[in-house]
């Protein structure tokens, strides 16, 4: 994909190119020009037990994903019944021909008029956001369209329908995120990068046959869909991270690919081509701040993603009570596997169960002291943190302990673990030596602002982290 996605000449201002305008003005074709609308969303009740008998649609936005009936006639929120312990459906609205969403909200367009309205947050709450559009993108604090005739590209400044100015020309898709808002080109497939004023846009790659912003992160699938790149965050430059995808889909809680044979869905470790199968074919996905949810084939069920080949429908959960001790001892082992794709399965579980507070159909304990007594031991000054790898090692040894018992735990158990050297203690300890030289190693900043740290800080860092080592190993 790199020499698909990075272009012979330099990376240059868009505006002679796609004949981006740069003056700032109204759009016509966004703005609407009639005092007062009906919002489309009104004239349902909202059903906290309601879902869609087909899902057509799935996007995310904060916390939540939401889904437009197949027909159209309904948007549906996921909500958390914590006394039921599981995911549902609350009808908010309807009916909507599109969904958009992302860091400033929920977007949906009326079926008759084709105008945007905003979600408020309360079911048959919407407020219109401006007039019909080819196509709409959201980002991080603003919501962008490109035009019905894809002549201009612009931007929503302020709260009202009427509020947007013209950013750039003609294009031929939108993309945005936290990494900015992409367009592009509809003669040539180049993207460009928008720089933040009106009329500047800078080339960041060449065609592709698909893109998606995931975080700070912009990937690319090639044109014949053979690799997934990702942008280095410098001029035209991509590195490829995969092979054959069909579709991407990315979101907080990373990037993900659809296999071109299978349909199965992909994870990316953070690492060139290291990929974990999350899943089977599904009809779509979406990919949120830290959660992922998929729609069945037929479309009739959509499920929330919890683990490598575990899903739960959102009719119901699945209580720790049906995990047998064999599924939590191999559960277990996937979460305590060494490198960044074990650290990473980890990081996404504890911020489900933890942070947004969901239940653990495993029953682990999450409870850790962070880095207790070798605290000390720890502080660099030098923009280190090596508190995930302390509560990973809290993590193996109460869970490995409650599964093992002390004498398992310390010796591993003939036929379900490894032993000695290679039991659950010195495998914890192992795991955790790695972490921390993962984090010592780690650049600062990201994208073209990537600094290395100094050998001298890396090494002491290091240092450090063998001697912590050395005290669990002896006293853990």
């Amino acid at each position: 994909m790199r020499n698909t996605l990075r272009t012979a000449t330099a990376a240059l201002t868009v505006a002679a190119i796609l004949g981006f305008g740069g003056a700032t003005q109204n759009a016509p074709a966004i703005s609407t020009t009639a005092a007062s609308v009906t919002s489309p969303m009104t004239g349902l009740t909202a059903d906290e037990s309601a879902a869609p008998d087909r899902v057509g649609s799935l996007v995310s936005a904060g916390q939540s994903a939401f889904a437009l009936a197949q027909d159209g006639s309904a948007v549906y929120e996921t909500v958390y019944e914590a006394d039921k312990l599981r995911d549902t459906w609350k009808k908010i609205g309807g009916p909507a021909t599109a969904l958009y969403a992302g860091g400033a909200g929920l977007f949906a367009t009326d079926p008759d008029s084709g105008e945007l309205y905003r979600y408020d947050g309360e079911p048959d709450k919407w407020t219109r956001a401006g007039g019909p559009a080819a196509e709409f993108a959201v980002g991080d604090d603003t919501v962008y369209a490109l035009s019905a005739d894809r002549s201009t590209v612009s931007e929503r400044t302020g709260t009202g329908a009427d509020d947007w100015q013209t950013i750039g020309g003609p294009a031929g898709h939108l993309y945005a995120g936290p990494a900015g808002l992409f367009a592009m080109n509809p003669d040539t497939g180049d993207l460009y990068r928008y720089d933040g004023e009106p009329g500047r846009w800078t080339q960041v790659g060449g065609p592709g046959a698909d893109f998606a912003v995931s975080g700070n992160h912009l990937y690319g699938l090639a044109p014949d869909r053979s690799s997934v790149s990702e942008w280095t965050g410098a001029g035209t430059d991509w590195t490829r991270i995969g092979g054959p995808a069909a579709e991407l889909y990315g979101g907080g809680a990373g990037l993900y690919a659809t296999d071109p044979e299978t349909g199965d869905l992909k994870r990316y470790d953070g690492q060139p081509d290291s990929w974990t199968q999350a899943g089977g074919p599904g009809a779509t996905f979406t990919v949120g701040v830290d959660q992922v949810y998929g729609a069945s084939p037929d479309r009739s069920t959509v499920s929330r993603y919890v683990a490598p080949g575990q899903w739960q429908q959102l009719a119901g959960m699945v209580e720790a009570t049906s995990i047998t001790p064999e599924q939590r001892l191999q559960r277990m082992q996937e979460l305590m596997t060494e490198g960044w794709t074990g650290f990473n399965a980890w990081q996404w579980a504890r911020t489900d169960h933890v942070a947004n507070k969901r239940p653990d159909p495993y029953g682990f304990d999450w409870s850790a002291n962070g880095c207790n007594v070798i605290k000390d031991k720890l502080k660099s000054g030098a923009g280190f943190d090596l508190r995930p790898a302390c509560m990973r090692h809290d993590f193996g040894y109460r869970n490995f302990r409650d599964l093992l018992g002390e004498d398992g735990f310390r010796n591993g158990v003939i036929g379900l673990t490894g032993t000695g050297i290679g039991g659950p203690k010195a495998q914890t300890d192992e795991v955790f030596l790695k972490d921390m030289s993962n984090e010592c190693s780690r650049p600062l900043g990201e994208g073209s602002n990537i600094v290395e740290r100094p050998a001298l800080m890396v090494a002491a860092c290091d240092a450090a982290a063998q001697e912590v080592r050395a005290t669990v190993v002896l006293f853990g």
